[in-house]
Parts: C-alpha cells; structure tokens; sequence
C-alpha cells in the first residue's frame, strides 16, 4: 500500500506551487488535474486514490494544484494568470522533483493547460494524454458542440450557487450523485480547492479558451479519451481532437461521468499502461540512438 506522499512546494517567481511525487516507474508523469483539486483532500476519496496508486504502478507522478487553487498561493480574480502562464506551473513543478521529461496526464479543464504546454514544450513532454477534455467549450460557427455564448452566465451563476454542497455532481458525475458519503466529502473537496467567487472567476475564465490553433503543434504521441455521455465536455469535443492531433490514438468509453475517477475506470486506466510502454520504448531506443 502506498502511504500518502508529503506535500512540498515549487517556488517560482509568480507563487508557490504546492506538489507531491509518489510512484517508482521509469516514466514521469505529471497528473494535471482540472480546477477542483487540494493535495492534501484527495487522498480521502477510496475512488482517486486507488486511480492515483494504479498511476503510481507504472510512473513516477508528479501531482500539483495550480495557482489559485488547494494549497498552492492564491491568484488574484481581478488579474487573473493567462493560460500560458499557468502552464507554467508544470515546468515549475518539474524542475523541482528533478524531472528532465514527462508525460502529461490532462483531465478535463487540465486537458487545455497540457496541451497548451506540449506544443509550447516539445524537449519536456514525452507524451500527452487527454481524458474528457476539449479544446475548445463555447460554441462557433465552426464548432456547434459548445455551450451557446449567451447560456455562459447561467452556467456560471449556477456553479457558484452550488459550490461546496455537493450539487454540481449532478451533472458532472451522475453516477455518483446519489451517493450521500461521496457528495459530502465532493462538497467539501471543492470548498477546500477554492470558494465560490474564485471558482466563478477561474471557470469563466477557462470558458473563454480556444486552443484549436494549437492543436497542430503537436507533435508528441497522443493518448485521447472520451466517456460518450460526458454532458459537461461532450464526446465530439474528444472526436474533434482526435482529428485534429497528428497521430494521436483515440479510445471512446462508456458512461456519463466526467470524473475521471468515477463510474468505470478499470477500462481507462488499461490504455494507460501500453500508452506508458510504447512511450519508455521510445525514450530508450532514443537514448541509445
């Protein structure tokens, strides 16, 4: 059984990023999560932390909250980071745990922040994996599985009422909702990532990203995954990435939870092990070569 791992922090001219690294494997993985996270709470859920330990199997994880969010420094909501600079959080938190190059495991919003730094980082990220992510969340013309513009605010309103009671899983984990001991410790996982005013702000702001044009940069291999009754970012949101990232490998699976760690994970989380041996077979014959 893994114990649960110490919580140290990467300082960086913009804030303190608070991370963890637990896992012997011979490949680096960095866990970025989405915007609900606290190092120090996840570990209480049975459901995340045998998902953790199975990473944990085959990698070294590299875990951390982002700036703004669990216990790393706070931002501030009337200048909030851009995107690139909160990508920055994982050079930071690579270099401190000495990884030279990592696999990057975006879930959901963190989907946005690896993408943006594997095509920004090519010589850092050995590989990418994308689970119930997007590229983009309002709709275009170009692009009509996005929410509407004009439904936005309700969104929004609607997240930050329920903050912190455990409502916002029924829509972003279904399966799960009704489970009374899961929706208290939810509840308080997302009080103790941020309060309602911060998530209003971080989330709006992560609405407004549109990361199409950066999908052809790159150039990493791509593990995408998509659960096909996703209602927060739906399957063709996963389809349109798959199309769009060169060679990249897409794996739809049943369900409707956004969670990553809820609902059926053991079909998940066996594409990540032949994902990791293809990576390490290549990261070796590279340094042979």
């Amino acid at each position: 059984m893994l114990n649960i791992p110490e919580t140290r922090y990467a300082r960086s001219p913009e804030g303190c990023v608070a991370y963890q690294v637990f896992g012997q494997g011979p490949l680096d993985l960095v866990f970025i999560p989405s915007w609900v996270s606290n190092l120090d709470v996840m570990w209480e859920e049975p459901a995340l932390a045998h998902f953790l330990r199975r990473l944990a199997l085959f990698s070294r994880v590299i875990c951390f909250d982002k700036r703004g969010g669990g216990v790393s420094d706070t931002v501030s909501l009337d200048a909030l980071p851009t995107l690139e600079q909160w990508s920055d959080d994982v050079r930071t938190v690579m270099q401190a745990a000495e990884s030279r190059q990592a696999a990057l495991l975006g879930l959901g919003a963190g989907g946005q922040m690896a993408m943006l730094f594997a095509a920004s980082h090519p010589d850092l990220a050995s590989a990418l994996i994308l689970v119930n992510s997007s590229a983009r969340r309002l709709r275009a013309v170009d692009y009509p599985w996005g929410l509407p513009a004009e439904r936005l605010p309700e969104r929004l309103e609607r997240i930050e009422a329920l903050w912190g009671t455990g409502g916002n899983l029924d829509y972003i984990a279904p399966g799960a909702a009704g489970d009374a001991r899961f929706r208290s410790w939810y509840a308080r996982f997302e009080r103790l990532s941020m309060g309602p005013r911060a998530a209003h702000a971080i989330v709006a702001a992560g609405w407004e990203s549109d990361l199409r044009s950066v999908l052809p940069a790159i150039r990493v291999p791509t593990l995408i995954m998509h659960r096909t009754g996703d209602r927060y970012f739906r399957v063709e949101q996963g389809r349109y990435l798959a199309e769009r990232i060169k060679g990249s490998t897409y794996v739809e699976l049943a369900g409707e939870d956004h969670l990553f760690y809820m609902g059926e994970t053991d079909a998940m989380l066996a594409e990540f092990v032949p994902q990791a041996d293809r990576i390490y077979e290549k990261l070796t014959h590279s340094l042979r070569g």
